[in-house]
Protein backbone atom coordinates (compact mmCIF):
# COMPACT_ATOMS: atom_id res chain seq x y z
CA UNK A 1 0.00 0.00 0.00
CA UNK A 2 1.10 3.15 -0.81
CA UNK A 3 1.49 6.31 1.63
CA UNK A 4 0.08 9.31 0.32
CA UNK A 5 1.34 11.95 2.15
CA UNK A 6 -0.97 14.09 4.63
CA UNK A 7 -1.49 17.73 4.12
CA UNK A 8 -3.23 19.67 6.86
CA UNK A 9 -4.28 23.14 6.42
CA UNK A 10 -5.10 25.33 9.32
CA UNK A 11 -7.64 28.12 8.18
CA UNK A 12 -7.55 30.72 11.11
CA UNK A 13 -11.01 33.45 10.94
CA UNK A 14 -9.44 36.50 8.61
CA UNK A 15 -9.07 39.10 12.23
CA UNK A 16 -6.54 36.20 13.28
CA UNK A 17 -4.47 37.03 10.12
CA UNK A 18 -4.99 40.61 9.54
CA UNK A 19 -2.79 43.24 11.75
CA UNK A 20 -4.45 46.66 13.02
CA UNK A 21 -3.98 49.96 10.26
CA UNK A 22 -0.80 51.24 10.97
CA UNK A 23 -0.39 53.83 13.79
CA UNK A 24 -4.07 52.72 14.96
CA UNK A 25 -2.72 52.58 18.55
CA UNK A 26 -6.16 51.45 20.35
CA UNK A 27 -7.45 49.19 17.44
CA UNK A 28 -3.78 47.32 17.67
CA UNK A 29 -4.40 47.47 21.55
CA UNK A 30 -7.41 46.02 21.50
CA UNK A 31 -6.82 43.68 18.64
CA UNK A 32 -3.67 42.62 20.19
CA UNK A 33 -5.00 41.68 23.86
CA UNK A 34 -7.61 39.25 22.35
CA UNK A 35 -4.34 37.85 20.87
CA UNK A 36 -3.72 39.40 17.23
CA UNK A 37 -0.26 38.38 16.60
CA UNK A 38 0.27 40.60 13.54
CA UNK A 39 -1.14 43.63 15.58
CA UNK A 40 0.76 42.94 18.74
CA UNK A 41 3.99 43.05 16.23
CA UNK A 42 2.37 46.78 14.75
CA UNK A 43 2.04 47.52 18.65
CA UNK A 44 5.52 46.92 18.94
CA UNK A 45 6.40 49.10 16.55
CA UNK A 46 4.47 52.06 17.66
CA UNK A 47 5.82 51.30 21.09
CA UNK A 48 10.01 50.79 19.77
CA UNK A 49 9.09 54.22 17.50
CA UNK A 50 7.50 56.12 19.75
CA UNK A 51 4.63 57.05 17.49
CA UNK A 52 1.01 57.73 17.71
CA UNK A 53 1.66 59.82 21.25
CA UNK A 54 3.09 56.64 23.04
CA UNK A 55 6.74 57.20 24.87
CA UNK A 56 9.41 55.69 22.65
CA UNK A 57 9.75 52.12 24.93
CA UNK A 58 12.21 49.63 23.40
CA UNK A 59 11.64 47.30 26.26
CA UNK A 60 7.89 47.44 25.91
CA UNK A 61 8.40 46.38 21.91
CA UNK A 62 10.39 43.75 22.71
CA UNK A 63 7.28 41.99 25.02
CA UNK A 64 4.85 42.71 22.68
CA UNK A 65 7.38 40.91 19.90
CA UNK A 66 8.16 38.69 21.67
CA UNK A 67 4.29 37.93 22.39
CA UNK A 68 4.08 38.10 18.83
CA UNK A 69 6.40 35.78 17.43
CA UNK A 70 5.35 33.32 20.24
CA UNK A 71 1.62 33.24 18.69
CA UNK A 72 3.14 32.71 15.08
CA UNK A 73 3.49 36.28 13.47
CA UNK A 74 7.02 36.55 11.09
CA UNK A 75 7.16 40.31 11.41
CA UNK A 76 6.98 39.63 15.33
CA UNK A 77 9.74 37.20 15.34
CA UNK A 78 11.68 39.47 12.28
CA UNK A 79 11.46 42.77 14.65
CA UNK A 80 12.77 40.76 17.70
CA UNK A 81 15.62 39.08 16.14
CA UNK A 82 16.43 42.64 14.79
CA UNK A 83 16.14 43.93 18.61
CA UNK A 84 18.41 41.44 19.58
CA UNK A 85 20.82 41.60 16.87
CA UNK A 86 20.85 45.76 17.47
CA UNK A 87 21.09 44.96 21.42
CA UNK A 88 17.81 47.00 22.05
CA UNK A 89 15.29 46.73 24.26
CA UNK A 90 16.58 44.43 26.61
CA UNK A 91 19.04 44.97 30.25
CA UNK A 92 21.35 42.63 31.04
CA UNK A 93 23.00 39.67 29.37
CA UNK A 94 21.43 39.43 26.23
CA UNK A 95 19.48 36.24 25.85
CA UNK A 96 20.63 32.91 23.35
Amino acid sequence: MAMVPFLAVIIAPAWVAAGCPAGDLAGCRAQCEKGNAESCASLGSIYREGTSGVARDEARAVELYRNACTHGSREGCANLRRMYREGRGFSGKRPR
